[in-house]
């Protein structure tokens, strides 16, 4: 990795530590990162933060525990809206894919093109997708008959529906991610498109532990045109990115 350059959570602790001109802080600089992630969390519209979780939730339940790294709810529904397997890092298909899959890799029939016709195992189809509309939990109530969720909650830990399930069903919740950037995890959508905002970010937190303020009118000058800058582009491709994704449900159906 040359100088200067971001490309994973290493190189964006090497490029902290370089502007600080502390080495000595190597063992703290990822409390720096974690501390800005919060902020960035708290403060980005972004949708390379969205994503999508299918459960197979069994019958008689109505709560589903929440992905750990869970930040906001977006949408849910019953069945599967998009295609198994075909997610891009933002957790969306592209139609690209979707005629790939579609057409060559599902091997269907034009009466029914999800159909599993190569003989190797039983006959598959996508559930259709059906919206579960999200419902305040202090207007929400639940129902002591089983059957198909209409409404949802979060409540806690756990996306609650407003009815016991009939039968084991595909459940999809669609959910705006934390930015996590680990050992593990060194890189995201975010880091990838805007490093820059991940820098400021990180000082911001720095001044804590370096006492030196000189900066900061900077880093939080510089992050603050960052935040408005990436809010302003991802607002418009995430407008976009829904219309074409509420397409394909409808293609699916």
């Amino acid at each position: 990795m040359r100088e200067g350059h971001i490309e994973d959570y290493e190189g964006l602790k090497a490029n902290v530590l370089r502007f600080l001109h502390r080495p000595d802080l190597t063992d703290v600089v990822g409390d720096f990162i974690a501390l800005g992630e919060l902020r960035m969390n708290r403060e980005l519209k972004i949708r390379g933060t969205l994503t999508q979780k299918h459960y197979l939730v069994s019958a008689g339940r109505h709560n589903i525990s929440l992905p750990s790294d869970y930040l906001a709810y977006v949408r849910a529904w019953r069945g599967r809206p998009f295609l198994p397997d075909n997610e891009i890092d933002h957790g969306l298909p592209v139609w690209e894919d979707l005629e790939h899959v579609r057409w060559d890799d599902l091997k269907g029939t034009w009466a029914d093109p999800y159909a599993d016709t190569s003989g190797s195992h039983t006959q598959v189809h996508l559930d259709p997708a059906k919206q579960i509309e999200f419902v305040d939990p202090e207007r929400f109530l639940l129902e002591a008959s089983r059957g198909s969720p209409r409404y949802c909650t979060i409540n806690g830990q756990h996306l609650i529906l407003d009815r016991s399930l009939a039968s084991t069903s595909d459940i999809t919740l669609q959910y705006v991610r934390k930015l996590q950037l680990s050992s593990d995890q060194p890189k995201n959508y975010v880091l990838r498109e805007y490093p820059d905002v991940y820098l400021y970010a990180s000082l911001l937190e720095t001044p804590l532990w370096t006492h030196k303020k000189g900066w900061l009118a900077v880093w939080q000058d510089r992050y603050d045109r960052a935040i408005l800058g990436i809010n302003r582009v991802e607002s418009q491709s995430s407008a976009h990115q829904i219309r074409r994704s509420d397409e394909l449900i409808q293609l699916l159906k």
